[in-house]
């Protein structure tokens, strides 16, 4: 059986046909089970290989979607959560893997394809994982609040440590800027983001975390004056 490979789309689209009779597969390096399945017609999919509940088999490959129709990044954010919901001991073919996407599972996405080679890498990774993950790794995406943002960043901050508040809030607003870009998030919240983030940050009629929590609010604080943005209350 081949080695993992870090699969990418190029390489996807130069892999040949089988043999007659035959089909092989490509184990993804950063999804653990991940595979791309080649037909002897050239015909590409990409599988999940791990043990369902129920099945008779060790172990079984079930199909997340026709390349082509499924992009590498969407399959791997689609087998996380297939992962996610297999350690609950529910199987992914009756579940809505897409409507139960947790935050842990779209965090682990962002550390690979976004944190992973930056100069501050180790230090983000460390931080989200101590500060982030125990409070939301279970937790629906989509249902993380303006409230769990502030009571989050209060207790940082009651340590107290406003410093590593700040960094927090940091991570909370780049990683949301990051899942929207990713479609992770329904572009329909952020409907507001083009407008407000052309508007200079004292322009906005509120702080960063007086604003209404829903994910389009990271938007109100432009990227590129961090430094401004201060999980205070009005």
């Amino acid at each position: 059986m081949p080695d993992p490979r870090n699969l990418t789309e190029p390489l996807i689209r130069n892999l040949k046909p089988a043999a007659p009779g035959r089909r092989y597969a490509i184990a993804d390096a950063v999804v653990p089970g991940l595979k791309i399945r080649v037909t002897d017609k050239g015909a590409k999919s990409f599988v999940l290989w791990r043990r369902y509940p129920g099945a008779k088999n060790s172990a079984a490959a079930r199909s997340l979607g026709k390349v082509g129709e499924l992009k590498l990044a969407d399959a791997r954010t689609k087998a996380r959560a297939w992962l996610a919901l297999l350690a609950q001991g529910k199987d992914p073919s009756v579940e809505d893997a897409a409507s139960v996407t947790t935050f842990g599972v779209a965090v682990e996405d962002y550390l690979a394809r976004h944190v992973k080679g930056l100069r501050t890498a180790r230090g983000a990774e460390r931080e989200i994982r101590n500060e982030l993950l125990p409070h939301w790794a279970r937790r629906p995406l989509n249902e993380i609040t303006r409230s769990d943002v502030i009571r989050l960043i209060d207790k940082i901050v009651a340590r107290p440590a406003p410093g590593q508040a700040r960094n927090i809030f940091g991570h909370i607003r780049t990683f949301f800027n990051w899942a929207v870009e990713d479609h992770s998030i329904p572009s329909s919240l952020v409907a507001k983001r083009r407008d407000l983030s052309r508007r200079p940050i004292n322009a906005l009629p509120f702080s960063c975390s007086s604003l209404r929590w829903t994910p389009e609010a990271l938007f109100y604080c432009p990227p590129s004056v961090p430094s401004t943005c201060s999980p205070r209350r009005r």
